[in-house]
């Protein structure tokens, strides 16, 4: 168990609050974020709106802009049309699947965590400028986490593991959190909490296990390079000499060498 059981009293909290409030989930939560994210595509790349009216800043929040608590998860993922359809279809079916395995309540405070997370970060920053980028990509890296061996088709030519698409995932939130602005690691650092809360234990035991699994191997290896028999007149060793035989004569070790030799003399 892990230190203070607070993963067995998350996961408690969790099952008790879903059997009080689970009918009050929020049904198509996904795919009404996602189709507000198409919208809000169609709408900049027609001149409609402009993006900078959407992120959210807490000094702007604070200066009347409250709407943007709630718009900054409509910002488009990617302008390039080729990229946004590929996260968006990419997101899509990850967040599909573990809605499916978690159901609609924890799917939902999944996303909620990653948006109040969020949402708090940025009064906790107020210059900083957020998005929903790294929610979105807190999504692909759960479901990874979950289905490493799941594979899918690159535009629907290349075959890929998932689970490579969520190291390429950690790798680019590493690279922002050592090199990116205040705003992008307040985004990154809220979107890793509800993931290190759902699975941060699953991590914890696997690397405990590895490192057993690596000790194991150790202690093995070392076991096998010790020889079980020595001869204690010539030295010989079962594991450099593993054709001659060994007798024991009152718990004392002998080849049968030097018993040879013995009986000729």
């Amino acid at each position: 168990m892990l230190p203070g059981g607070w993963y067995e009293t998350l996961m408690s909290t969790l099952d008790h609050l879903e059997k009080r409030f689970g009918k009050f989930t929020f049904p198509y939560l996904l795919p009404i974020l996602l189709a507000g994210q198409v919208m809000v595509y169609l709408a900049v790349v027609s001149n409609a709106i402009s993006t900078s009216f959407l992120p959210l800043n807490a000094s702007w929040v604070l200066a009347g802009d409250y709407w943007r608590v709630i718009t900054f998860m409509l910002v488009p993922m990617q302008m390039n049309p080729l990229w946004f359809a590929l996260f968006v279809w990419i997101t899509y079916i990850m967040g599909s699947a573990l809605e499916q395995e978690w159901g609609e309540f924890r799917f939902g405070v999944y996303i909620g965590s990653c948006w109040l997370a969020t949402l708090l970060g940025a009064f906790l920053v107020p210059t900083a400028v957020l998005s929903n980028t790294f929610i979105f990509g807190s999504i692909v890296m759960a479901f990874a986490w979950m289905f490493p061996d799941f594979e899918i088709r690159l535009f629907f030519l290349i075959p890929v593991k998932v689970k490579y698409i969520g190291y390429v995932y950690w790798a680019l939130y590493a690279l922002e959190l050592i090199g990116g602005n205040s705003g992008s690691r307040v985004s990154v650092l809220a979107a890793l909490v509800p993931f290190f809360l759902f699975f941060g234990p699953d991590m914890l035991r696997m690397l405990k296990q590895r490192q057993r699994a690596k000790e194991f191997r150790k202690d093995a290896k070392e076991q096998a390079e010790i020889p079980f028999h020595v001869c204690s007149s010539c030295g010989r060793t079962d594991l450099k000499n593993p054709d001659v035989a060994f007798r024991y004569e009152h718990s004392t070790c002998i080849c049968e060498i030097c018993l040879k030799e013995r009986a000729s003399a």
